[in-house]
């Protein structure tokens, strides 16, 4: 079960998301189910499929 976030971090959350673009929260959605990837892999994934 995870803890809820304090309200300061939930705030923190709410602030950056809301500054980042469409392709940097679907990067951010994309890297963490690739826990073993490369810095390498990554670029290639991204020549790939762009973000």
């Amino acid at each position: 079960m995870q803890t809820p976030l304090a309200a300061e971090q939930e705030k923190w959350v709410d602030t950056t998301l809301n500054s980042m673009t469409l392709p940097e929260c679907v990067g951010q959605l994309l890297c963490p189910n690739i826990p073993r990837a490369t810095t390498q892999d990554l670029v290639d994934l991204i020549k790939k499929i762009p973000l």
